[in-house]
This record gives structure tokens, sequence and C-alpha cells, in this order.
């Protein structure tokens, strides 16, 4: 195994622990969503994001493969949990690369802010559109009275609904917004931790590199 490849596996494990190490820190490291408080903004998807920035999409989707692996037997809520955590990174991570990569291909100018932009709004399109997904399946399938749960903190915030369709279609709603929330809270800071970094300490940045890349290609 080359340095390099041994450098992205060990910072893939690296950056897959902290990640859960920051979910079980749960009571410093999570704010709930006011509407629905069973959905929270979490620290602990920082340190993935920020291995996408620093290191490539690769090693961005093992540590979040590290991260779910590591949770999945300490977890709330297990195996489910840590499954829809895991999905919630993953789609974004894919979303992003997507963004960037369609960004590339078209030769559009910016780099920097632009890309983080257009990475970030495709990120939370997937996002939301799997987590939808996942989502609607827990609720009106697999789980039907989680449903009921999430009806009664509606009513307690000050939503009524009067059918079950209702009510899915209102869950779906805020939790769509939610994940759009997070991950611009997810991406912002973690791409000003990397640009400190790259600037500071001559670390290269996957993200930054390929940005400029798109940049130079169209100049």
């Amino acid at each position: 195994m080359s340095k390099v490849s041994a450098l992205k596996v060990s910072s893939a494990a690296l950056f897959g622990a902290l990640a859960a190490a920051l979910t079980m820190a749960k009571a410093i490291t999570t704010i709930p969503f006011p509407i629905l408080p069973y959905l929270k903004f979490e620290l602990a998807e920082l340190p993935v994001f920020i291995a996408f920035l620093a290191l490539g999409p690769r090693v961005g989707l093992a540590s979040a493969l590290i991260y779910w692996m590591v949770l999945t037997p300490i977890g709330e809520f297990t195996p489910l949990g840590p499954a829809m955590k895991f999905t919630a990174v993953t789609s974004t991570l894919i979303g992003m690369w997507l963004g960037l990569r369609i960004q590339q291909l078209m030769g559009l100018r910016g780099g920097g802010i632009g890309a983080l932009i257009v990475c970030g709004v495709f990120g939370a399109i997937i996002r939301v559109l799997v987590m939808t997904f996942f989502n609607y399946l827990v609720l009106a399938v697999l789980l039907p009275e989680w449903l009921v749960f999430a009806n009664a903190l509606l009513n307690r915030a000050g939503f009524h609904v009067s059918t079950a369709w209702e009510a899915l279609l209102l869950v779906l709603s805020f939790t769509a917004v939610f994940n759009v929330l997070h991950t611009l809270l997810s991406l912002v800071p973690s791409y000003i931790i990397v640009g400190a970094l790259t600037a500071v300490r001559s670390i290269p940045s996957y993200f930054i590199k390929r940005s400029n890349k798109s940049r130079m290609a169209k100049n």
C-alpha cells in the first residue's frame, strides 16, 4: 500500500470514528429542530464533510461508512437510527460530488464559493429526495406509530391536521426543510475549516483543487 493510500485509509478511519464520538456526546453536539425535536442538527456530520472536501469523495464516503459501522452497535434506535444517519450523510455527499462534476463538465466559472453553492444545492436536493422516501417508508409502512407521535408534536407546535395523510405530508415537508438546513449547517463550517487549513498549513484540498481546475479550464 502506498503512502497516499495509507493516509487516505487512516484518515477515513479517523474522521469516521470522530463522527461517531461526536454523536455519542449528543448532549453538547446536537440541537433539536424546534417543530419536530426528534430531528437533530448534529456536529457529527462535520468530520465526514471535512474528509470529503479535504481528501475527496472516496475518503468522505469511507468515513461515512465507518461512522455507520461504529454507530450501529451503540447508537440510538439501532439499527434504523444509524442507517438513517448514514443514508442522510451519504446522499448529501453523492449530491455534492454530482454538483462538482457537473460544474467541471460545463466548465463553469467560480471555484471556491461558486463551487460550494453548486455542491450545496445538489447535495440538499439529493438528500431531501432520498430522505423523504426513507421517512415515508418508516412512517407509512414500517412504523406507522411514529407518525402518531410526530402528529402529536405537530399539534403541540400549533399545526393541526384532520387526517393521517395530511399529517404525513406535513411531517415530510418539515423534514425536508430540516434536511436543507442541515446540509447548509454541515457544509459551510466544513468548507471554512478546510479552507483555513489549506491556507495556513498548506494542506492539499481535493475540493479546492478540483474547483480551481474548473476555473482554469474556463480561462
